[in-house]
């Protein structure tokens, strides 16, 4: 009698000790919002007019959200347009009989010569606009010579025309491929699309100095904000997908989120214009950047779906045009048929904008997640040190909770829902979302 005393008293211990001592509870966060196995961003450049009066319905058909960047200069009512920051244009090219391009005036004289071209005022140097990306890449060749000779021949003869160049107002003329309007991006932002910098003009930065540069992306985000009454531009793309290490540090600390350089090392990057697949054992993150065009095949497309999902990536799509308007117009049945597929497969995808995915990305990344259990009560706590303003987007938790609990009720401040508790393998657990740094996340089995 008195050893089945002594089992029961000891029994009642540990049960005591179970139901009253802090437990550490297991409490995860999932690699992408609410456990998916992969993660699609569709984006969309330049921001010409059948995107949105063709692409936005198809998208808001499947629920769909994407990021547009806009280039704002040819946008009616825009109050930034293409302009010069410098020295006054004339002297510049005065100084250019005597000193030739070199290295240490290029990207001034690069900035001046294309401003002037975007006026359409000068002949001798119309196409120099147009040839921008094409000087930009024979440098980034280190082409130098070819470079400072294309640059000294436009100098020539602006000097030989005799014009007296100065700053002007560039016209507002866009062309009717490109006709869109702060009406317009006001609607997609409303219904939920991200609307994110392309620059002003959509100029080849690498060959451009840093003031110049600096105006191309803050006003662009500038009208931008100020037309939509959008606090913050988060998300910015340099024209032509560039990845120039000097353009970008002016980039960075103007914006969070940069999609064609990400700088976290938890990250890999495979750009648009290079080989390879997703598959990564170095980083935790692989943006994989897909670029289609307008004879891209569809079962190619469709594959890059499937391989995201198989590896756990984040594909990020790089649309331009769409059904005859835009550069690599892609037919309407064409994207029709492509979002069907990816809706086809949103059980295992998550399809974000270029903001949300890199926020969750982030927050999951730098968050700690202290968790316990006491009382028949779990007790989960999110903490992060990045900026509240920018990262306010929910992540998912895993949290393993006891066999015997069918459902449970989760509070957070005043916010209360009911979660069923799921089961895989031998152990049980509940999936639901949260934002850091808010109240404690109170869970309890419901009765």
């Amino acid at each position: 009698m008195m050893k089945i005393k002594s089992f029961i008293l000891l029994v009642v211990f540990w049960l005591y000790i179970l139901f009253t001592t802090k437990v550490i509870a297991q409490t995860s966060i999932l690699k992408w919002q609410d456990g998916k196995d992969g993660c699609v961003t569709l984006t969309f450049d330049d921001g010409s007019i059948n995107q949105f009066r063709i692409a936005i319905p198809l998208l808001n058909e499947r629920e769909f959200h994407a990021t547009f960047f806009i280039i704002t200069g040819g946008i009616p009512g825009s109050k930034y347009q293409p302009t010069f920051i410098g020295r006054p244009i004339q002297d510049i090219i005065n100084e250019s009989k005597t000193v030739p391009t070199n290295k240490n005036n290029l990207f001034e004289r690069c900035s001046a010569i294309y401003y002037l071209a975007q006026t359409g005022n000068y002949n001798e140097i119309k196409n120099f606009s147009d040839m921008s990306a094409a000087v930009g890449e024979q440098y980034e060749n280190g082409n130098y010579q070819e470079v400072y000779s294309i640059i000294d021949d436009a100098f020539y003869r602006l000097r030989e025309s005799g014009h007296n160049c100065k700053i002007k107002n560039i016209k507002n003329e866009p062309g009717e491929s490109y006709q869109i309007s702060w009406n317009i991006l006001r609607k997609a932002y409303k219904e939920g699309h991200e609307i994110a910098d392309h620059t002003v003009s959509h100029p080849y930065m690498p060959v451009m100095d840093k003031a110049n540069i600096l105006y191309e992306i803050e006003k662009c985000s500038k009208d931008i904000e100020d037309h939509l009454s959008i606090k913050r531009v988060l998300s910015v793309e340099c024209p032509y997908g560039i990845d120039d290490k000097r353009v970008l540090s002016y980039v960075y600390p103007e914006f969070p989120f940069v999609r064609n350089d990400l700088q976290d090392k938890f990250i890999k990057e495979i750009l648009r214009g290079e080989p390879g697949e997703p598959i990564s054992k170095d980083e935790e993150y692989v943006q994989w950047q897909r670029g289609p065009v307008t004879n891209t095949p569809t079962d190619k497309m469709e594959e890059w779906i499937d391989t995201t999902i198989k590896d756990d990536a984040w594909l990020v799509l790089v649309f331009h045009g769409v059904e005859g308007i835009g550069w690599e117009a892609i037919p309407k049945e064409k994207y029709e048929k492509y979002f069907d597929y990816i809706k086809a497969k949103e059980k295992h995808l998550w399809v974000a904008t270029f903001q949300d995915a890199y926020k969750y990305i982030r927050e999951r990344m730098n968050t700690k997640v202290k968790s316990e259990s006491r009382s028949g009560k779990v007790t989960v706590n999110l903490s992060n040190t990045l900026n509240q303003d920018v990262y306010d987007l929910p992540i998912t938790l895993k949290t393993i909770v006891p066999e015997s609990w069918q459902s449970v009720r989760i509070q957070q401040g005043e916010n209360r829902s009911d979660v069923k508790v799921q089961k895989e393998s031998s152990k049980a657990f509940i999936q639901y979302r949260s934002i850091p740094n808010s109240s404690k996340i109170i869970i309890t089995k419901n009765n």
